[in-house]
Protein backbone atom coordinates (compact mmCIF):
# COMPACT_ATOMS: atom_id res chain seq x y z
CA UNK A 1 0.00 0.00 0.00
CA UNK A 2 1.46 3.38 -0.85
CA UNK A 3 2.63 5.22 2.18
CA UNK A 4 2.66 2.07 4.42
CA UNK A 5 6.44 2.07 4.63
CA UNK A 6 6.56 5.31 6.61
CA UNK A 7 3.61 4.34 8.75
CA UNK A 8 1.37 7.10 7.53
CA UNK A 9 -1.07 4.78 5.83
CA UNK A 10 -1.72 7.45 3.18
CA UNK A 11 -3.36 9.79 5.69
CA UNK A 12 -2.22 13.42 5.21
CA UNK A 13 -3.71 14.61 8.52
CA UNK A 14 -1.46 14.54 11.63
CA UNK A 15 -2.28 11.98 14.27
CA UNK A 16 -3.28 12.71 17.83
CA UNK A 17 0.28 12.64 19.13
CA UNK A 18 1.43 15.22 16.58
CA UNK A 19 -1.53 17.45 17.40
CA UNK A 20 -0.68 17.17 21.09
CA UNK A 21 2.89 18.34 20.41
CA UNK A 22 1.64 21.47 18.60
CA UNK A 23 1.53 24.67 20.73
CA UNK A 24 -1.95 25.35 21.97
CA UNK A 25 -3.63 28.65 21.41
CA UNK A 26 -3.06 30.58 24.67
CA UNK A 27 -6.12 31.69 26.56
CA UNK A 28 -5.29 35.46 26.32
CA UNK A 29 -5.08 35.21 22.55
CA UNK A 30 -8.55 33.70 22.30
CA UNK A 31 -9.96 36.39 24.57
CA UNK A 32 -8.10 39.04 22.57
CA UNK A 33 -9.67 37.89 19.32
CA UNK A 34 -13.06 37.91 21.03
CA UNK A 35 -12.51 41.47 22.31
CA UNK A 36 -11.55 42.66 18.83
CA UNK A 37 -14.56 40.94 17.31
CA UNK A 38 -16.90 42.59 19.84
CA UNK A 39 -15.06 45.94 19.49
CA UNK A 40 -14.09 46.33 23.15
CA UNK A 41 -10.94 48.47 23.24
CA UNK A 42 -10.52 48.58 27.04
CA UNK A 43 -10.59 44.80 27.26
CA UNK A 44 -8.25 44.52 24.28
CA UNK A 45 -5.65 46.82 25.84
CA UNK A 46 -5.77 44.85 29.11
CA UNK A 47 -5.31 41.56 27.24
CA UNK A 48 -2.36 42.97 25.29
CA UNK A 49 -0.74 43.85 28.60
CA UNK A 50 -1.40 40.29 29.81
CA UNK A 51 0.18 38.85 26.68
CA UNK A 52 3.20 41.14 27.07
CA UNK A 53 4.14 39.29 30.26
CA UNK A 54 5.24 36.38 28.08
CA UNK A 55 7.41 37.41 25.14
CA UNK A 56 6.66 34.22 23.24
CA UNK A 57 2.91 34.85 23.45
CA UNK A 58 3.35 38.45 22.29
CA UNK A 59 5.52 37.36 19.37
CA UNK A 60 2.91 34.79 18.37
CA UNK A 61 0.29 37.52 17.89
CA UNK A 62 0.13 38.26 14.15
CA UNK A 63 0.89 41.73 12.84
CA UNK A 64 -2.62 41.93 11.43
CA UNK A 65 -4.08 41.48 14.94
CA UNK A 66 -2.00 44.37 16.25
CA UNK A 67 -3.07 46.50 13.29
CA UNK A 68 -6.69 45.63 14.03
CA UNK A 69 -6.17 46.74 17.63
CA UNK A 70 -4.83 50.12 16.48
CA UNK A 71 -7.76 50.43 14.08
CA UNK A 72 -10.13 49.83 16.99
CA UNK A 73 -8.41 52.70 18.83
CA UNK A 74 -8.73 55.07 15.89
CA UNK A 75 -9.14 58.73 16.92
CA UNK A 76 -12.30 59.15 14.85
CA UNK A 77 -14.02 57.00 17.46
CA UNK A 78 -12.07 57.72 20.64
CA UNK A 79 -10.94 61.37 20.54
CA UNK A 80 -12.54 63.43 17.79
CA UNK A 81 -16.09 63.25 19.26
CA UNK A 82 -14.77 65.35 22.15
CA UNK A 83 -13.56 68.13 19.83
CA UNK A 84 -16.94 69.66 19.17
CA UNK A 85 -18.34 68.78 22.61
CA UNK A 86 -15.61 70.70 24.46
CA UNK A 87 -15.12 73.49 21.91
CA UNK A 88 -17.26 76.14 23.66
CA UNK A 89 -16.80 75.10 27.30
CA UNK A 90 -14.57 77.07 29.61
CA UNK A 91 -12.10 75.38 31.92
CA UNK A 92 -14.21 76.41 34.89
CA UNK A 93 -17.36 74.91 33.41
CA UNK A 94 -15.57 71.62 32.70
CA UNK A 95 -14.26 71.53 36.27
CA UNK A 96 -17.63 72.26 37.88
CA UNK A 97 -19.37 69.66 35.73
CA UNK A 98 -16.91 66.95 36.86
CA UNK A 99 -15.78 66.35 33.30
CA UNK A 100 -12.19 65.33 32.56
CA UNK A 101 -10.19 68.14 30.91
CA UNK A 102 -9.25 67.60 27.26
CA UNK A 103 -5.54 67.51 28.11
CA UNK A 104 -6.12 64.54 30.42
CA UNK A 105 -8.10 62.71 27.73
CA UNK A 106 -5.40 63.27 25.15
CA UNK A 107 -2.55 62.26 27.44
CA UNK A 108 -4.41 59.11 28.47
CA UNK A 109 -5.11 58.19 24.85
CA UNK A 110 -1.53 58.78 23.68
CA UNK A 111 -0.26 56.92 26.74
CA UNK A 112 -2.23 53.84 25.71
CA UNK A 113 -0.85 54.04 22.17
CA UNK A 114 2.73 54.38 23.40
CA UNK A 115 2.17 51.49 25.83
CA UNK A 116 1.01 49.20 23.03
CA UNK A 117 3.95 50.18 20.83
CA UNK A 118 6.40 49.63 23.69
CA UNK A 119 5.03 46.16 24.47
CA UNK A 120 5.19 45.21 20.80
CA UNK A 121 8.78 46.41 20.34
CA UNK A 122 9.92 44.88 23.61
CA UNK A 123 8.90 41.48 22.27
CA UNK A 124 11.05 42.08 19.18
CA UNK A 125 8.18 42.70 16.76
CA UNK A 126 8.30 45.39 14.09
CA UNK A 127 5.47 47.73 13.19
CA UNK A 128 4.11 48.08 9.68
CA UNK A 129 3.80 51.39 7.79
CA UNK A 130 0.03 51.22 8.30
CA UNK A 131 0.58 51.02 12.07
CA UNK A 132 2.71 54.16 12.03
CA UNK A 133 0.09 55.93 9.92
CA UNK A 134 -2.56 55.15 12.55
CA UNK A 135 -0.25 56.32 15.32
CA UNK A 136 0.39 59.60 13.50
CA UNK A 137 -3.34 60.01 13.07
CA UNK A 138 -3.78 59.66 16.84
CA UNK A 139 -1.12 62.30 17.51
CA UNK A 140 -2.83 64.57 14.96
CA UNK A 141 -6.20 64.28 16.69
CA UNK A 142 -4.61 65.14 20.04
CA UNK A 143 -2.63 68.06 18.65
CA UNK A 144 0.62 66.68 20.05
CA UNK A 145 3.53 67.53 17.78
CA UNK A 146 6.08 65.88 20.07
CA UNK A 147 4.27 62.51 19.93
CA UNK A 148 3.95 62.84 16.16
CA UNK A 149 7.70 63.47 15.92
CA UNK A 150 8.43 60.34 17.98
CA UNK A 151 6.20 58.21 15.78
CA UNK A 152 7.77 59.74 12.68
CA UNK A 153 11.26 58.90 13.93
CA UNK A 154 10.13 55.31 14.48
CA UNK A 155 8.79 55.16 10.94
CA UNK A 156 12.08 56.37 9.48
CA UNK A 157 14.13 54.08 11.73
CA UNK A 158 12.25 51.09 10.35
CA UNK A 159 13.36 51.97 6.80
CA UNK A 160 9.72 52.26 5.76
CA UNK A 161 8.48 54.60 3.05
CA UNK A 162 5.64 56.83 4.18
CA UNK A 163 2.55 57.41 2.05
CA UNK A 164 0.60 60.63 1.55
CA UNK A 165 -1.63 59.98 4.58
CA UNK A 166 1.36 59.62 6.92
CA UNK A 167 2.91 62.85 5.61
CA UNK A 168 -0.42 64.66 5.97
CA UNK A 169 -0.91 63.46 9.55
CA UNK A 170 2.58 64.62 10.47
CA UNK A 171 2.04 68.02 8.84
CA UNK A 172 -1.36 68.36 10.49
CA UNK A 173 0.05 67.65 13.95
CA UNK A 174 2.77 70.22 13.28
CA UNK A 175 0.34 72.94 12.18
CA UNK A 176 -2.20 72.42 14.97
CA UNK A 177 -0.01 71.63 17.96
CA UNK A 178 -1.47 73.21 21.17
CA UNK A 179 -4.53 74.36 19.24
CA UNK A 180 -6.45 71.09 19.53
CA UNK A 181 -5.23 70.60 23.09
CA UNK A 182 -7.43 73.49 24.26
CA UNK A 183 -10.29 72.72 21.85
CA UNK A 184 -11.32 76.38 22.13
CA UNK A 185 -12.85 78.53 19.41
CA UNK A 186 -13.95 81.32 21.72
CA UNK A 187 -13.13 84.90 20.70
CA UNK A 188 -10.66 86.22 23.23
CA UNK A 189 -9.19 89.66 23.77
CA UNK A 190 -5.82 88.52 22.49
CA UNK A 191 -7.44 87.21 19.36
CA UNK A 192 -9.27 90.54 18.90
CA UNK A 193 -6.03 92.51 19.05
CA UNK A 194 -4.86 94.53 16.11
CA UNK A 195 -2.89 92.55 13.53
CA UNK A 196 -0.43 93.78 10.96
CA UNK A 197 1.35 91.55 8.48
CA UNK A 198 4.75 92.91 9.47
CA UNK A 199 4.11 92.00 13.12
CA UNK A 200 2.61 88.55 12.68
CA UNK A 201 5.36 86.94 14.77
CA UNK A 202 4.10 88.64 17.94
CA UNK A 203 0.44 87.60 17.61
CA UNK A 204 -1.34 84.69 19.22
CA UNK A 205 -1.78 82.84 15.95
CA UNK A 206 1.93 82.92 15.17
CA UNK A 207 2.26 79.17 15.66
CA UNK A 208 2.40 76.42 18.27
CA UNK A 209 4.31 76.90 21.50
CA UNK A 210 6.81 74.24 20.52
CA UNK A 211 8.19 76.63 17.89
CA UNK A 212 9.85 79.96 18.42
CA UNK A 213 7.82 81.70 15.73
CA UNK A 214 5.47 81.14 12.84
CA UNK A 215 8.46 81.34 10.50
CA UNK A 216 10.13 78.35 12.14
CA UNK A 217 6.93 76.32 11.99
CA UNK A 218 6.64 77.21 8.30
CA UNK A 219 10.17 75.96 7.71
CA UNK A 220 9.34 72.65 9.40
CA UNK A 221 6.24 72.14 7.23
CA UNK A 222 8.10 73.10 4.06
CA UNK A 223 10.86 70.65 4.99
CA UNK A 224 8.26 67.89 5.25
CA UNK A 225 6.93 68.89 1.85
CA UNK A 226 10.43 68.72 0.36
CA UNK A 227 10.81 65.20 1.75
CA UNK A 228 7.55 64.25 0.03
CA UNK A 229 8.91 65.52 -3.28
CA UNK A 230 12.19 63.63 -2.86
CA UNK A 231 10.30 60.39 -2.21
CA UNK A 232 7.98 61.07 -5.19
CA UNK A 233 4.86 61.15 -2.99
CA UNK A 234 2.12 63.15 -4.69
CA UNK A 235 0.27 65.62 -2.51
CA UNK A 236 -3.49 65.97 -2.38
CA UNK A 237 -5.93 68.69 -1.37
CA UNK A 238 -5.18 68.21 2.31
CA UNK A 239 -1.44 68.60 1.73
CA UNK A 240 -1.80 72.00 0.11
CA UNK A 241 -4.43 73.09 2.65
CA UNK A 242 -1.92 72.43 5.42
CA UNK A 243 0.72 74.36 3.49
CA UNK A 244 -1.67 77.33 3.32
CA UNK A 245 -2.23 77.09 7.08
CA UNK A 246 1.53 77.03 7.77
CA UNK A 247 2.16 79.99 5.46
CA UNK A 248 -0.67 81.92 7.10
CA UNK A 249 0.87 81.37 10.54
CA UNK A 250 3.85 83.40 9.31
CA UNK A 251 1.73 85.94 7.42
CA UNK A 252 3.25 85.02 4.06
CA UNK A 253 0.37 86.24 1.88
CA UNK A 254 2.40 86.32 -1.34
CA UNK A 255 3.37 82.65 -0.99
CA UNK A 256 -0.29 81.68 -0.51
CA UNK A 257 -1.28 83.60 -3.63
CA UNK A 258 1.48 81.88 -5.58
CA UNK A 259 0.41 78.46 -4.32
CA UNK A 260 -3.23 79.02 -5.31
CA UNK A 261 -2.12 80.19 -8.75
CA UNK A 262 0.22 77.24 -9.26
CA UNK A 263 -2.10 74.44 -8.13
CA UNK A 264 -5.61 75.63 -9.05
CA UNK A 265 -4.90 78.64 -11.32
CA UNK A 266 -6.75 80.99 -8.95
CA UNK A 267 -5.41 84.54 -9.36
CA UNK A 268 -6.16 86.29 -6.07
CA UNK A 269 -5.00 89.74 -7.19
CA UNK A 270 -7.06 89.60 -10.39
CA UNK A 271 -10.07 88.45 -8.38
CA UNK A 272 -9.82 91.64 -6.33
CA UNK A 273 -9.55 94.02 -9.30
CA UNK A 274 -11.30 92.44 -12.29
CA UNK A 275 -14.87 91.28 -12.83
CA UNK A 276 -15.34 87.53 -12.74
CA UNK A 277 -16.04 87.07 -16.51
CA UNK A 278 -12.61 88.51 -17.33
CA UNK A 279 -10.70 86.09 -15.09
CA UNK A 280 -8.77 83.10 -16.38
CA UNK A 281 -10.62 79.78 -15.95
CA UNK A 282 -9.57 77.67 -13.01
CA UNK A 283 -7.73 74.40 -13.51
CA UNK A 284 -10.20 71.72 -14.61
CA UNK A 285 -10.25 68.73 -12.25
CA UNK A 286 -12.34 65.58 -12.32
CA UNK A 287 -14.61 64.62 -9.46
CA UNK A 288 -12.22 61.87 -8.31
CA UNK A 289 -9.09 64.03 -8.51
CA UNK A 290 -7.16 64.23 -5.20
CA UNK A 291 -6.60 67.94 -5.85
CA UNK A 292 -10.27 68.83 -6.30
CA UNK A 293 -11.18 71.49 -3.68
CA UNK A 294 -13.46 70.51 -0.85
CA UNK A 295 -13.79 70.94 2.87
CA UNK A 296 -10.02 70.97 3.59
CA UNK A 297 -9.15 73.80 1.20
CA UNK A 298 -12.19 75.94 2.02
CA UNK A 299 -11.52 75.73 5.76
CA UNK A 300 -7.82 76.51 5.24
CA UNK A 301 -8.74 79.63 3.24
CA UNK A 302 -11.23 80.82 5.87
CA UNK A 303 -8.84 80.17 8.75
CA UNK A 304 -5.63 81.35 7.06
CA UNK A 305 -6.95 84.63 5.71
CA UNK A 306 -8.64 85.28 9.06
CA UNK A 307 -5.28 84.93 10.79
CA UNK A 308 -3.76 87.47 8.41
CA UNK A 309 -6.60 89.97 9.00
CA UNK A 310 -7.81 89.49 5.43
CA UNK A 311 -11.25 88.12 6.24
CA UNK A 312 -12.99 89.90 3.36
CA UNK A 313 -10.51 88.42 0.88
CA UNK A 314 -10.91 84.98 2.44
CA UNK A 315 -14.70 85.17 2.19
CA UNK A 316 -14.47 86.13 -1.47
CA UNK A 317 -12.02 83.30 -2.18
CA UNK A 318 -14.16 80.69 -0.43
CA UNK A 319 -17.22 81.73 -2.42
CA UNK A 320 -15.29 81.84 -5.72
CA UNK A 321 -13.65 78.41 -5.30
CA UNK A 322 -16.91 76.80 -4.19
CA UNK A 323 -18.81 78.15 -7.20
CA UNK A 324 -16.10 77.31 -9.72
CA UNK A 325 -15.78 73.70 -8.57
CA UNK A 326 -19.45 73.32 -7.63
CA UNK A 327 -18.82 72.16 -4.10
CA UNK A 328 -20.94 72.91 -1.06
CA UNK A 329 -19.50 75.15 1.64
CA UNK A 330 -19.57 73.11 4.89
CA UNK A 331 -21.15 74.54 8.02
CA UNK A 332 -17.84 74.57 9.88
CA UNK A 333 -16.36 76.83 7.19
CA UNK A 334 -19.24 79.27 7.64
CA UNK A 335 -18.68 79.11 11.41
CA UNK A 336 -14.99 79.96 10.98
CA UNK A 337 -15.83 82.87 8.69
CA UNK A 338 -18.45 84.19 11.10
CA UNK A 339 -16.00 83.89 14.00
CA UNK A 340 -13.28 85.88 12.25
CA UNK A 341 -15.70 88.47 10.87
CA UNK A 342 -16.98 89.08 14.38
CA UNK A 343 -13.41 89.15 15.70
CA UNK A 344 -12.41 91.89 13.23
CA UNK A 345 -15.49 94.01 13.78
CA UNK A 346 -15.77 94.24 17.56
CA UNK A 347 -15.23 97.62 19.16
CA UNK A 348 -12.34 96.43 21.32
CA UNK A 349 -10.38 95.72 18.15
CA UNK A 350 -11.28 99.01 16.49
CA UNK A 351 -10.50 101.08 19.59
CA UNK A 352 -6.84 100.08 19.33
CA UNK A 353 -6.62 101.39 15.78
CA UNK A 354 -5.89 105.00 15.02
CA UNK A 355 -8.31 104.92 12.10
CA UNK A 356 -11.08 102.69 10.84
CA UNK A 357 -9.11 101.92 7.69
CA UNK A 358 -6.62 99.82 9.68
CA UNK A 359 -5.51 96.47 8.37
CA UNK A 360 -8.37 93.98 8.57
CA UNK A 361 -10.96 96.25 10.16
CA UNK A 362 -14.57 95.45 9.21
CA UNK A 363 -17.68 97.57 9.83
CA UNK A 364 -19.84 96.52 12.80
CA UNK A 365 -22.72 95.43 10.54
CA UNK A 366 -20.58 92.96 8.57
CA UNK A 367 -21.36 89.92 10.79
CA UNK A 368 -25.10 90.55 10.43
CA UNK A 369 -24.75 90.80 6.65
CA UNK A 370 -22.75 87.55 6.57
CA UNK A 371 -25.43 85.82 8.66
CA UNK A 372 -28.17 86.97 6.30
CA UNK A 373 -26.11 85.82 3.31
CA UNK A 374 -25.41 82.30 4.55
CA UNK A 375 -28.92 81.65 5.90
CA UNK A 376 -30.64 83.00 2.80
CA UNK A 377 -30.70 81.70 -0.78
CA UNK A 378 -28.78 80.12 -2.40
CA UNK A 379 -26.79 78.77 0.59
CA UNK A 380 -29.58 78.22 3.16
CA UNK A 381 -27.17 77.09 5.86
CA UNK A 382 -28.62 75.48 8.98
CA UNK A 383 -26.69 77.17 11.80
CA UNK A 384 -25.48 75.25 14.81
CA UNK A 385 -26.11 76.23 18.42
CA UNK A 386 -22.61 77.72 18.65
CA UNK A 387 -23.23 79.85 15.56
CA UNK A 388 -26.55 81.04 17.03
CA UNK A 389 -24.76 81.92 20.25
CA UNK A 390 -22.25 84.07 18.37
CA UNK A 391 -25.03 85.72 16.35
CA UNK A 392 -26.95 86.54 19.55
CA UNK A 393 -23.85 88.18 20.97
CA UNK A 394 -23.57 90.21 17.78
CA UNK A 395 -27.20 91.35 17.99
CA UNK A 396 -26.80 92.14 21.67
CA UNK A 397 -24.20 94.73 20.72
CA UNK A 398 -26.01 96.52 17.93
CA UNK A 399 -29.22 94.74 16.88
CA UNK A 400 -32.86 95.59 17.64
CA UNK A 401 -34.72 93.80 20.41
CA UNK A 402 -37.09 91.85 18.17
CA UNK A 403 -34.23 90.48 16.08
CA UNK A 404 -32.48 89.33 19.25
CA UNK A 405 -35.61 87.55 20.53
CA UNK A 406 -36.10 85.87 17.14
CA UNK A 407 -32.47 84.70 17.21
CA UNK A 408 -33.00 83.26 20.70
CA UNK A 409 -36.02 81.31 19.44
CA UNK A 410 -33.90 80.02 16.55
CA UNK A 411 -31.17 79.00 18.97
CA UNK A 412 -33.72 77.13 21.07
CA UNK A 413 -34.89 75.16 18.04
CA UNK A 414 -31.30 74.42 17.05
CA UNK A 415 -30.22 73.15 20.47
CA UNK A 416 -33.37 71.12 21.21
CA UNK A 417 -32.36 68.03 19.13
CA UNK A 418 -29.09 67.81 21.08
CA UNK A 419 -30.91 67.78 24.42
CA UNK A 420 -33.41 65.19 23.22
CA UNK A 421 -30.68 62.94 21.88
CA UNK A 422 -28.82 63.07 25.18
CA UNK A 423 -32.00 62.16 27.07
CA UNK A 424 -32.34 59.11 24.83
CA UNK A 425 -28.70 58.17 25.48
CA UNK A 426 -29.24 58.39 29.21
CA UNK A 427 -32.24 56.08 29.07
CA UNK A 428 -30.33 53.67 26.83
CA UNK A 429 -27.39 53.67 29.26
CA UNK A 430 -29.60 52.88 32.26
CA UNK A 431 -31.30 50.08 30.31
CA UNK A 432 -27.98 48.62 29.12
CA UNK A 433 -26.52 48.61 32.62
CA UNK A 434 -29.66 46.98 34.01
CA UNK A 435 -29.53 44.21 31.40
CA UNK A 436 -25.81 43.71 31.95
CA UNK A 437 -26.37 43.16 35.67
CA UNK A 438 -28.90 40.46 34.79
CA UNK A 439 -26.33 38.73 32.58
CA UNK A 440 -28.14 39.41 29.30
CA UNK A 441 -25.69 39.57 26.40
CA UNK A 442 -25.68 41.88 23.41
CA UNK A 443 -25.48 40.64 19.87
CA UNK A 444 -24.06 43.84 18.36
CA UNK A 445 -21.06 45.86 19.63
CA UNK A 446 -23.02 49.11 19.30
CA UNK A 447 -25.45 47.88 21.98
CA UNK A 448 -22.76 47.09 24.56
CA UNK A 449 -22.80 49.19 27.77
CA UNK A 450 -19.22 50.29 27.11
CA UNK A 451 -20.12 51.82 23.75
CA UNK A 452 -23.32 53.43 25.04
CA UNK A 453 -21.37 54.85 28.00
CA UNK A 454 -18.88 56.49 25.63
CA UNK A 455 -21.62 58.12 23.55
CA UNK A 456 -23.46 59.26 26.69
CA UNK A 457 -20.27 60.82 28.07
CA UNK A 458 -19.72 62.84 24.90
CA UNK A 459 -23.40 63.74 24.77
CA UNK A 460 -23.27 65.01 28.36
CA UNK A 461 -20.68 67.60 27.30
CA UNK A 462 -22.90 68.62 24.36
CA UNK A 463 -25.82 68.95 26.78
CA UNK A 464 -23.84 71.18 29.11
CA UNK A 465 -22.81 73.32 26.16
CA UNK A 466 -26.42 73.84 25.06
CA UNK A 467 -27.59 74.63 28.61
CA UNK A 468 -24.88 77.24 29.03
CA UNK A 469 -25.86 78.78 25.70
CA UNK A 470 -29.48 79.09 26.81
CA UNK A 471 -28.59 80.59 30.17
CA UNK A 472 -26.39 83.15 28.42
CA UNK A 473 -29.16 84.06 25.99
CA UNK A 474 -31.53 84.76 28.87
CA UNK A 475 -28.97 87.03 30.54
CA UNK A 476 -28.45 88.89 27.26
CA UNK A 477 -32.18 89.41 26.79
CA UNK A 478 -32.59 90.86 30.29
CA UNK A 479 -30.18 93.73 29.54
CA UNK A 480 -31.62 95.13 26.30
CA UNK A 481 -34.99 96.46 27.47
CA UNK A 482 -33.80 100.07 27.29
CA UNK A 483 -33.36 99.68 23.50
CA UNK A 484 -36.98 98.70 22.90
CA UNK A 485 -39.04 101.27 20.99
CA UNK A 486 -41.91 100.84 23.49
CA UNK A 487 -40.41 100.44 26.98
CA UNK A 488 -43.80 100.08 28.63
CA UNK A 489 -44.79 97.20 26.32
CA UNK A 490 -41.46 95.54 27.01
CA UNK A 491 -41.79 95.83 30.80
CA UNK A 492 -45.45 94.82 31.11
CA UNK A 493 -45.96 92.28 28.34
CA UNK A 494 -42.85 91.05 26.50
CA UNK A 495 -40.47 90.64 29.45
CA UNK A 496 -42.89 88.67 31.71
CA UNK A 497 -43.82 86.44 28.79
CA UNK A 498 -40.13 85.87 28.02
CA UNK A 499 -39.32 85.00 31.65
CA UNK A 500 -42.25 82.61 31.87
CA UNK A 501 -41.15 80.81 28.71
CA UNK A 502 -37.50 80.58 29.80
CA UNK A 503 -38.06 80.01 33.52
CA UNK A 504 -35.94 76.85 33.51
CA UNK A 505 -32.93 78.74 32.16
CA UNK A 506 -33.08 82.08 33.93
CA UNK A 507 -30.58 82.96 36.67
CA UNK A 508 -31.17 82.08 40.29
CA UNK A 509 -31.82 85.79 41.03
CA UNK A 510 -33.40 87.87 38.25
CA UNK A 511 -33.54 91.65 38.63
CA UNK A 512 -35.27 94.20 36.39
CA UNK A 513 -37.27 97.40 36.73
CA UNK A 514 -40.88 98.37 35.96
CA UNK A 515 -41.67 102.08 36.01
CA UNK A 516 -38.65 102.74 38.20
CA UNK A 517 -39.54 99.98 40.66
CA UNK A 518 -37.01 97.19 41.14
CA UNK A 519 -38.34 93.65 40.74
CA UNK A 520 -36.44 90.60 41.99
CA UNK A 521 -37.40 87.04 41.09
CA UNK A 522 -35.84 84.12 42.97
CA UNK A 523 -36.01 80.82 41.11
CA UNK A 524 -37.57 77.90 42.96
CA UNK A 525 -35.44 75.46 40.98
CA UNK A 526 -32.49 74.36 43.12
CA UNK A 527 -30.42 73.58 40.03
CA UNK A 528 -30.62 77.24 38.97
CA UNK A 529 -28.07 78.10 41.65
CA UNK A 530 -25.67 75.57 40.18
CA UNK A 531 -26.50 76.67 36.65
CA UNK A 532 -25.52 80.22 37.56
CA UNK A 533 -22.00 78.92 38.28
CA UNK A 534 -21.79 76.63 35.26
CA UNK A 535 -22.93 73.27 36.66
CA UNK A 536 -25.74 71.60 34.68
CA UNK A 537 -28.89 70.32 36.43
CA UNK A 538 -28.79 66.59 36.97
CA UNK A 539 -31.66 64.61 35.51
CA UNK A 540 -30.19 61.37 36.90
CA UNK A 541 -28.72 60.49 40.28
CA UNK A 542 -25.00 61.14 40.57
CA UNK A 543 -24.19 57.43 40.47
CA UNK A 544 -25.99 57.03 37.16
CA UNK A 545 -24.80 60.21 35.50
CA UNK A 546 -22.43 59.37 32.62
CA UNK A 547 -18.88 60.49 33.14
CA UNK A 548 -15.79 60.03 31.02
CA UNK A 549 -14.27 56.59 31.60
CA UNK A 550 -10.68 55.95 32.64
CA UNK A 551 -9.92 55.48 28.97
CA UNK A 552 -12.12 56.75 26.08
CA UNK A 553 -13.81 53.68 24.67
Amino acid sequence: MPGAADGSGGNALPDARERAREPRDPEPRRRLRRALRLQRPKEGVALFAECAADGAVMRSIPATTFSEMLALLRPERQIEPYHGAYANLTTRAIQLADFPPPQALFQRYLGVLKQLVGMRKQAGCDLTPGDYTRLLSGARACGDGFAAFDFWVGLRAGRWSADANAFNHYMDATCWTTYRQTLSRRVMTRRSGRRRLEHMGAMRDRGPKMYESGARMKRVVLRIRQRMLRQAVAGDERTYALLITALARDGDLDAIKQLLKQVWNVDVDALQTKPEPELEPVRPLSLDSPLRPGRELLYALAHGFGIMSQTAMGLQLVDFVARQYRCRIPTEVWAELLDWVYCHSVSSWASRSTAHDATGYLPPQTPVQLWQTMTGPPYRVRPTAAMCDLYIRILHRLGPVHDLLDAIVLGQKTSQPCLRAQADRRRALVLAQRLARRGIGFGHPALAPETIHHHASVGEAWRLQCLRFRARWVRKALTIGHRHHDPEDWQRRLLPRFLRRWKTHRPFLTKYQIDGTAVELVSSDVSARWRQHGRPPRALPRSRKPSAPDFPS
